[in-house]
């Protein structure tokens, strides 16, 4: 958990760093832990699924949150 907090915070630094507010997209039934997760870490990032976008609504890659699975 920790680990994906580190990259989504590395992620919308680099977003924000380009004068951008950073938003986190992702499935439908992950939103609301990783709502729950990036809100216990110290940046306060948007948390959206694919879902709530419009179809008026440009999305802009600018990031890929993307953690290897840690073995223990």
């Amino acid at each position: 958990a920790e680990a994906i907090v580190r990259e989504v915070q590395a992620v919308a630094t680099r977003v924000e760093q380009s004068g951008r507010d950073a938003v986190l997209i992702c499935a439908s039934r992950l939103r609301p832990p990783l709502q729950q997760l990036i809100a216990a870490g110290a940046r306060r990032v948007a948390v959206l699924s694919i879902n709530e976008l419009g179809p008026q609504v440009r999305v802009e890659r600018m990031g890929v949150v993307n953690v290897a699975a840690e073995t223990v």
